[in-house]
Parts: structure tokens; sequence; C-alpha cells
């Protein structure tokens, strides 16, 4: 197996005592060298000392860090990024899984190869419900049909960078409650070029299934047709983040 640089892992948290052993279990399993982040934005479940309690896990040249940051998705990865010691840093949200070390090994390592400023994985449903494996093959599309024009509307669930290009664009935009990957994902990009990881990470589709799907499919496909053609957008989708 590819040897893989050392990876700094930013974790925003909020009520993710449910979601966060599972990643932070797969992270583990994954033995390569990585330093963990977990930011929790004063949450008011046990996600401080579930994360606290995988600390032994992640031993030398790997390390778990739990830090508190003022609330808000942006100014969480933000925070994580700041105290991050290498140079490609991996945003992952707390309900991603990855689902084993040869997917981690390759995800990392074509990051690395191909020298991208900003890049995703093909993201799909954790859950068995045909209905949200449906809506992400079709937001799957919906990335590499816009990677035609140069537009990355990557998704922040699983979000690759580096350290540079990160303290070069001025990180992620703390104005923003939604949509704030793909404005990172968009200005990074013009830093040097974006890419699709050739690897699938599960991602819990818990909105989806509490908000209902067909609302959803329908509001974010009217919203990024919105966003794509003028710039401005997502703004009639609330994201009470640390709710689902």
């Amino acid at each position: 197996m590819p040897r893989v640089p050392p990876v700094s892992i930013v974790i925003p948290a909020l009520n993710e005592e449910r979601y966060l052993p599972g990643l932070l279990e797969s992270l583990a399993n994954v033995r390569e060298p990585m330093g963990v982040i977990v930011v929790d934005g004063n949450s008011s479940d046990k996600t401080i000392e579930v994360a606290r309690s995988f600390e032994s896990r992640f031993s030398a040249p790997s390390s778990l860090l739990v830090i508190s940051s003022e609330r808000g998705i942006s100014r969480q990865r933000n925070a994580g990024a700041a105290v991050a010691k290498n140079e490609i840093l991996a945003f992952l949200d707390a309900d991603i899984i990855i689902p084993s070390r040869e997917q981690y090994v390759a995800l990392i390592s074509t990051f690395a190869k191909y020298n991208y400023s900003v890049a995703m994985p093909h993201i799909i449903a954790r859950e068995p419900m045909w209905q949200a494996r449906l809506i992400y093959s079709a937001y799957d599309i919906w990335v590499r049909f816009f990677m035609f024009f140069g537009k990355p509307h990557f998704a922040g669930a699983c979000l690759l960078t580096t350290k540079t290009v990160f303290n070069a664009i001025g990180g992620f935009d703390t104005t923003l409650s939604v949509a704030e990957d793909v404005n990172y994902s968009v200005r990074a990009a013009k830093m040097k070029f974006a890419g699709i990881l050739p690897v699938r990470i599960p991602v819990s589709a818990r909105r989806l299934i509490r908000d209902g799907y067909r609302k959803m499919f329908w509001t974010y496909l009217r919203e990024g047709f919105i966003f794509a053609v003028t710039g401005k957008g997502f703004k009639k989708i609330p994201y009470p983040f640390g709710e689902y």
C-alpha cells in the first residue's frame, strides 16, 4: 500500500454524540498518520466526552485534539484549520464514515498526486433508502456537470484542500450560513484547479429523511440553478446546524 502524507482532519461538531463515534472509529482503523481536530461549537449533549474517549486510539504519529470554538460551521472549520499542523487539510462532517483504509489511501494519495487546490470524492448515502441514494446520485451528476465550466459545487461533507490555499483565500466565509462550502470551492479553484476524487464516501441522508426527500430535492435544485446563474442563492434554505 502506498505511503500517504500526514493530513489534518477538521471535524466541526455540534450535538453529534450519535454520529461522531462512527467517523472517529473509521479514522482510527485507517492507521495512516493524521491529526484529527474535533471542533465543538458548545454542544449541549456528550459530543466532547465522546470525542475525548477516542484520544487513546490516535497515538503518535497520529493525534486527536478536541477544541471549542464560537458556534457556526465556517467559524468551526476556520478554528480547526488555525491549529492544523499538516499541509493537507480534510474537512469532514461528523456524519460521514471512511469505509476502509484502502479508500482513505486512495482519497489522500490521489489528491496529493494531482496537487489539487480543492477536491471532493463522490458522496453516497449511508442509509439504504432508494430515495436518498437517487438524490445523491443526482448531486454527483450535478457536480460533474458544473466542473466542465470550472465551477466546483463541492459539498463540505468531505472537502480536501491545502493549508497554503486556505490561508491565501482567507478560509471559509463566516458571513454565510449555507453554501459556504461551494463558496470556498469556487474561490479555491481559482488558485490552481479542482478535482473529483475516485472514492465513494458515505454520508448520512438524515436531513433529507427528516425534512422530506421531494421537498429538499426541488429546493436544492432551484436554489442551485439560481446560484449557478447569478452567483447568489441558497438563502431560502434554512440550516439549523446541530439539530439533525
